[in-house]
């Protein structure tokens, strides 16, 4: 039996209804991780200025940090 326009409308309504209340803790967990890249971003930009600024402070001395983590990365490969 073959179902009004109006029956057919009003059943892809409830489906489009359970289809976004299905989707919703799903947009809620995206918006979550979207902030915590965010966060992770500003942290990682702070982290890289920090890092920055002491290594032009201090010149020699990172380059002997980098000369002796290289050895040791060498040593244990």
């Amino acid at each position: 039996m073959a179902q009004s326009d109006e029956e057919q409308l009003e059943r892809l309504r409830r489906e489009l209804r359970s289809a976004e209340a299905a989707n919703a803790p799903l947009v809620h967990i995206s918006e979550q991780a979207q902030q915590a890249a965010r966060q992770a971003t500003a942290v990682a930009r702070e982290q890289s200025r920090t890092v920055a600024n002491w290594v032009r402070q201090r010149p020699f001395v990172a380059l002997l940090v980098a000369v002796v983590v290289g050895f040791g990365v060498s040593r244990v490969l």
